[in-house]
């Protein structure tokens, strides 16, 4: 039996604290057993193969939406998920 990919992802949204690490978790299913592939929007390139991307200190320049790919020889499926890295600012009198 063959399957097209399928996706669930838990969140569309993700808030992290500068300076905190982040795990996002793609799970894909379908058969044959789907590649998954992390992409930022703002880009083609692909940045990390497999169902996790991790980002070990988050920074401003992490904020963006990424693109969770899982593509087998029937189809390829795509979820989005939205990272916001909030900022603590320091007051300087």
């Amino acid at each position: 039996m063959t399957d097209k990919p399928t996706i669930s992802t838990p969140v569309s949204t993700v808030r992290v604290n500068e300076s905190d690490p982040l795990r996002l978790q793609c799970t894909a299913d379908g058969n044959p057993k789907p590649v998954v592939l992390w992409r930022r929007l703002s880009s083609e390139d692909v940045i990390t193969k497999g169902p996790v991307y991790n980002i070990f200190k988050a920074s401003r320049a992490d904020t963006g939406t990424y693109t969770c790919t899982a593509i087998n020889s029937l189809d390829t499926n795509g979820a989005s998920v939205s990272i916001i890295v909030m900022v603590q600012c320091k007051l300087m009198l």
